[in-house]
């Protein structure tokens, strides 16, 4: 593939991370959304499990409707569904109705973000990393901006529902992009060198997606518990427990960045390893911090650092032992680690909640050193990864 095609294909991806990132918006934009349907902060807070919800379906369901549809029509209806389902958020008046229409930008974004990285492990190949690292910067910027432009609407027109807005037009720029691209059609989706049932008997494609499960459920559990753990910990007020938390995920998408360099000549072995090595002497550093907040916030910027850039180099060494099987594998990968997003944080702010930080900590380090066993597995299985 030429460079203008390969540069479009990435265009669009990062275009659509950006805006998949921009849900971020939805903690501050909650309480309007709540006084609009006339429902308590509690019940409104079902939106977050209808957009995981209607994720999680179509990500299990993204390869064979690539295979199917072909991928252009698959990503511009994605897109349309997304656009569609956040814009229902935003003028709907009952519970119920904010909840589908959650539900239908929840089915948009699961299908979108498979795609997407499927498109730029296909179109870059043996740049896939690099690739790949560079997209995913754009969901974390997604996230940094979210928050911000629901500040900046709370104050300017005191409502943050405008940042939905905004979120709806970003997520449906990339589709005259997405028509004008060269994409491969249902036949070259369809054909396979291998069955298409046998990636899912693989070790190697489970073990894959068991640390994608670990890691999504420990990068949620860190950042959303982070100010909780910081306020029982050290002297940190509340006001900047939220300041640390928005290094934290500056320092994440730092990460992606930087591995997208190192990507260019580090093998994807030795970047996993490294990764997840300095996330390990992050939660021994948390361990070791007896209450220091220059420590405990040092800790934590390294372990975001660490951890960015694990969930796209997961998709891209998933994608490269399935080439045939690419949108297959990726949505398998990435359904685990949804399924992690929802069952891990729970379970760590249990934890942290009921037995203490200590607890808490020792949990962490548990999920990491799993995810450090579980990538030594796939060595086991496969040597030239």
């Amino acid at each position: 593939m030429s460079n203008r095609p390969r540069i479009l294909v990435l265009a669009v991806s990062c275009m659509l991370f950006f805006g998949i990132g921009l849900f971020s918006a939805i903690g501050p934009v909650l309480p309007d959304l709540a006084r609009k349907t006339g429902t308590t902060l509690a019940e409104a807070g079902v939106l977050f499990s209808a957009l995981y919800v209607g994720a999680v379906s179509t990500q299990m369901m993204a390869g064979q409707l690539t295979e199917r549809f072909g991928v252009r029509l698959v990503l511009v209806g994605g897109c349309i569904l997304l656009g569609a389902g956040i814009l229902g958020v935003t003028v709907s008046t009952s519970l119920p109705f904010a909840v589908i229409f959650m539900l239908i930008a929840g089915l948009g974004d699961g299908v979108a973000i498979v795609v997407a990285n499927v498109l730029v492990v296909q179109s870059f190949n043996a740049r896939r990393l690099a690739a790949l690292n560079l997209a995913n910067v754009f969901f974390g910027l997604g996230a940094i901006a979210g928050p911000a432009l629901a500040a900046f609407f709370l104050q300017t027109w005191q409502s943050a529902i405008p940042a939905f807005w905004v979120q709806c037009v970003v997520v449906l720029l990339p589709i005259p992009l997405v028509l004008l691209m060269q994409l491969p059609g249902r036949s070259a989706q369809t054909h396979e060198a291998e069955p298409k049932r046998s990636i899912y008997r693989s070790p190697l494609l489970w073990l894959s997606g068991a640390v994608l499960f670990v890691y999504v459920g420990t990068e949620i559990g860190i950042g959303g518990w982070g100010a909780t753990f910081m306020g029982r910990t050290t002297n940190i007020d509340a006001g900047s427990a939220a300041l640390v938390l928005s290094a934290f995920w500056v320092s994440f998408t730092g990460g992606r960045l930087l591995a997208a360099f190192l990507s260019t000549f580090c093998p994807p072995r030795v970047l996993l390893a490294g990764t997840l090595a300095g996330a390990l002497a992050g939660v021994l550093l948390l361990l070791l911090a007896s209450g220091s907040s220059t420590v405990t916030i040092g800790a934590l910027l390294l372990i975001a650092v660490c951890l960015g850039p694990v969930f796209p180099t997961i998709v891209g060494m998933a994608t490269s032992l399935f080439p045939h099987s690419a949108a297959r594998a990726a949505a398998a990968v990435m359904v685990m680690g949804s399924l992690g997003g929802l069952i891990l944080p729970w379970l760590l702010g249990l934890v942290l909640v009921s037995l203490g930080p200590l607890a808490y900590l020792l949990f962490l380090l548990f999920c990491v050193l799993l995810m450090l066993g579980l990538y030594g597995a796939t060595r086991f299985f496969r040597a030239d990864i």
